[in-house]
């Protein structure tokens, strides 16, 4: 399975070390991930301020660089949700970049989604090194009522 890693701004600017476990699990379930290195930010945080003509810019340059991707893993929520919906809202005066994010957005994926909807894993075991180790969820606002996906991440 192919695919390209987007990394959020924020995970990029303040989370790295996300980004690398992302990594790190993806390849571990096969993936052959390719990071597209002119990636930037979704345009997110602009949009939902109401500065959509920054977010113009920063949308079109998204879907430049990963429309021909065949997979494209979101390891966030809110940034999936806004390439995959809010792209066709903010973009609507723009035929030609509508089309790119009309052709993209089915092939956006929330990390969660991309691992239990696209490979198929049901369950991914904890880390055997550290038998304490746990987990806590937290159900994402955006995953749930945006992208309707309310068990994947479980």
């Amino acid at each position: 399975m192919k695919a390209s890693l987007f990394i959020t701004c924020i995970i990029d600017q303040f989370y790295p070390e996300i980004g690398e476990s992302v990594v790190h699990v993806l390849q571990k379930l096969g993936v052959d991930l390719d990071f597209p290195d002119g990636q930037t930010c979704c345009g997110q945080p602009a949009f939902n301020n109401g500065f959509w003509s920054d977010a113009q810019p920063l949308a079109k340059h998204f879907l430049m660089e990963f429309q021909n991707s065949p997979a494209i893993i979101v390891p966030s929520g809110s940034c999936a949700s806004m390439i995959r919906i809010f792209y066709q809202e903010l973009l609507h005066d723009y035929p030609d970049l509508l089309s790119i994010a009309s052709a993209t957005a089915p092939k956006v994926f929330e990390l969660s989604e991309f691992i239990v909807d696209v490979i198929g894993v049901e369950k991914l075991s904890p880390n055997p090194s550290n038998p304490l180790s746990k987990t806590t969820y937290h159900e994402s606002c955006h995953l749930r009522r945006e992208l309707g996906a309310r068990t994947q991440a479980r």
